[in-house]
């Protein structure tokens, strides 16, 4: 029997279904927090867009990693619900820097349509149809 601190590396690693969860929900708000700051609040630092860019990454691994505990394995199709959360996600995660450089007088009407993206995604997430 191995002792100490090897003792770990024998010792399969897994994420339980709720902590991907609780991570997954809170760098959606970290998310759509440093989101609304660089729309609404005229942020141009930096770490604004570094903690955006960090937070969808981690919602998309801890998101992946809710698909396999839900039992959705890599070579099935994807349902509907999920597919339509990716393509949210990505309009999110990739349009919103974007219409912050590029759309500075719209800003405010862009916050309000990224809101409205990020309610149909926690819709479909909801009633996973």
């Amino acid at each position: 029997m191995v002792q100490g601190p090897l003792r770990l590396l024998n010792r399969k690693l897994s994420i339980s279904y709720e902590n991907y969860k609780l991570l997954h929900i809170s760098f959606i708000f970290l998310g759509l927090i440093t989101l609304g700051l660089a729309l609404l609040a005229d942020s141009k630092k930096k770490w604004v867009k570094i903690v955006n860019g960090i937070s969808f990454l981690i919602i998309l691994v801890s998101g992946m990693g809710l698909m396999a505990r839900i039992g959705i394995s890599h070579g099935e199709p994807l349902p509907l619900w999920i597919k339509g959360k990716f393509a949210f996600w990505g309009v999110l995660a990739i349009g919103g820097p974007i219409s912050v450089k590029r759309f500075e007088s719209k800003k405010p009407l862009i916050f309000f349509i990224f809101f409205s993206v990020a309610v149909m995604a926690a819709y479909f997430a909801i009633n996973k149809f």
